[in-house]
């Protein structure tokens, strides 16, 4: 983790940082009310490349971003009040002005049992944005993600034996999701690194709510291959905007290189998630090569 990006992360966990930030969007509130609420969240997941995504796709001139990529509203233990939560969104005059949306991506959000009737209740027309990443490759990701953040400072394979020992040899299902995950629970325990990669029951969570033409899944592999190609099919087809040609950015997480994985912890990884990912294609009736 770089010096910046050290001193980046204890600035937004600062108590004066929480307060300028909430004195900011009561600031926006004031100058203009009326708000808009989000056309299309990107819901996940976890280091599937939701950033890059998200920042390229609101380059399309019909899209205005919210004033931060990450709100994580609805997955809030204390919820502020929605008036909280369209400060961070653009007016609805500007939106008109373009005949435009606006969108967030909050990455935890698919993760949760409880989020989905909770957001589609507030949100009823709002779309969703899917991106699945190779699990054994995002939660290596995620490790690295921890390392940098000092969030942790064990090996790999410590880290990935620790959930392990945690699961238990229990298969991942729904019922374990909403055993740990339905709000209110302590993450403290909860193998979180082997669950964010079972995209198979999280996904049953969301279309037990939301309509099926109002999620989208995508594979990240898909998206980093031909990102203009992705973006444009997002936009028109899914998000129904005007035809755009997009140019591909790089962000500056993208630029990041990691150290060479252990092979034995990458190789326990694949051959877990092996039945899970075999579940995802039957229910999708899509292979993703993982």
């Amino acid at each position: 983790m770089s010096a910046v990006d050290k001193i980046r992360r204890r600035v937004r966990r600062s108590i004066l940082y929480s307060f300028a930030r909430g004195t900011q969007l009561h600031l926006r509130n004031l100058r203009d009310s009326s708000r808009a609420l989000p056309s299309f969240i990107v819901i996940g997941a976890q280091k599937a490349g939701t950033t890059s995504f998200y920042k390229n796709l609101a380059t399309h001139p019909q899209i205005l971003p919210a004033w931060t990529k990450e709100i994580h509203y609805f997955d809030q233990a204390e919820r502020p009040s929605l008036d909280w939560y369209r400060a961070h969104f653009p007016t609805e005059r500007e939106l008109a002005d373009i005949g435009g949306i606006t969108g967030e991506a909050s990455p935890s959000y698919c993760l949760f049992p409880h989020l989905p009737k909770m957001i589609h209740q507030c949100l009823p027309t709002c779309k969703f944005i899917f991106l699945l990443r190779n699990p054994a490759q995002r939660a290596y990701s995620t490790y690295q993600y921890n390392i940098r953040g000092g969030m942790t400072d064990i090996s790999f394979q410590d880290w990935i034996d620790r959930d392990f020992a945690r699961l238990a040899g229990r298969a991942i299902d729904q019922e374990m999701f909403a055993e740990l995950l339905s709000g209110g629970h302590s993450l403290e325990n909860v193998p979180l690194a082997l669950l964010r990669g079972v995209y198979v029951e999280q996904l049953k969570f969301w279309h037990a709510v939301v309509p099926k033409d109002q999620l989208l899944v995508l594979n990240s592999a898909d998206y980093f291959a031909n990102p203009a190609s992705v973006l444009r099919s997002v936009s028109t087809d899914f998000l129904k905007l005007d035809d755009h040609r997009f140019e591909y950015r790089k962000t500056r997480t993208e630029a990041r290189s990691y150290p060479k994985v252990d092979e034995a912890a990458a190789h326990r990884l694949e051959e877990f998630y092996r039945p899970y990912n075999k579940k995802l294609t039957a229910y999708l009736g899509r292979d993703f090569g993982w």
